[in-house]
């Protein structure tokens, strides 16, 4: 790497495993977090992140080549959604973090639970002390 690209990488904020492409160019934003969004799933769901590498910048490379390593059980929908808030450029991504997550759950044949005002919540729901059900529960 160029002496430019070392220097750069010594001010940025976050960790590698999980930064998107423009992170790695001193670019933030909220398309930025669905990319880490979308790592950490991938890490949750598969038992190892979404870009291999030893040295940081192996992880850099994986990263802006967009290698991104999917297990063989991550099935074509999942993979799709995963792809696109996993996208190299922000503007290719979700228009939102909520977005991404309905189209997640979508993909792997959750359906969508009605909230107060008539939003739309991929959560489960279960009750809470009072004996209401709240988001974020189990049925």
């Amino acid at each position: 790497l160029q002496e430019g690209t070392i220097d750069a990488m010594k001010s940025f904020a976050g960790t590698p495993v999980y930064m998107s492409p423009e992170v790695w160019g001193q670019e933030v934003g909220p398309a930025s977090d669905q990319y880490s969004l979308a790592s950490t799933y991938v890490e949750l769901r598969q038992g190892r992140p979404v870009v291999r590498g030893r040295a940081l910048e192996e992880v850099m490379v994986a990263h802006l080549d967009g290698s991104h390593e999917l297990a063989g059980f991550i099935g074509p929908d999942e993979r799709a959604v995963l792809a696109r808030a996993m996208a190299r450029r922000p503007e290719g991504r979700y228009p939102s973090c909520l977005a991404f997550v309905e189209s997640l759950a979508e993909s792997l044949g959750r359906g969508q639970r009605p909230r107060p005002g008539g939003a739309r919540s991929t959560l489960p729901q279960t009750a809470d002390p009072a004996g209401s059900v709240a988001a974020g529960s189990q049925a």
